[in-house]
């Protein structure tokens, strides 16, 4: 039996690198470019606070990214984009930053919200998605 448990562990590290390879392999892929630094500009100099956005699971990673910046010092928070239809834009000001999540580019709440509050407050907007075809 023990013979068996020690294969079980071998077998577990073996696909445990072979993960840790995976997601170190999609982190290189990440196009780093003008994109990117006019992003980290944007971010540097905020005067407000950083508003993440999502819907779904993107939006659980969004509101992980608030936790964290909040956690290291700089003002943060998550605003989910049903909410924002039902007076969740009132915290967004013009000084603010928000950075939205979608796979597609065309989640119609996130859509929506992001449309109602460059309307109403003219913050800044970056946008993470996995879809080269997102306006």
């Amino acid at each position: 039996m023990q013979g068996k448990s020690r294969n079980n562990n071998v077998n577990g590290l073996v696909r445990a690198r072979a993960v840790l390879e995976a997601e170190a392999a999609a982190i290189r892929a990440i196009p780093l470019d003008e994109h990117f630094l006019r992003a980290v500009e944007i971010m540097r100099k905020c005067k407000g606070k950083v508003i993440t956005t999502g819907m779904g699971k993107v939006g659980i990673i969004a509101n992980k990214l608030a936790t964290t910046l909040s956690s290291t010092g700089t003002p943060a928070c998550f605003l989910h984009p049903g909410e924002a239809a039902h007076g969740g834009l009132g915290l967004v000001s013009k000084h603010d930053v928000m950075i939205t999540f979608s796979n597609s580019g065309k989640t119609r709440e996130v859509r929506e919200m992001l449309a109602r509050a460059k309307k109403l407050n003219g913050m800044h907007l970056i946008a993470i998605t996995s879809s080269r075809n997102s306006p």
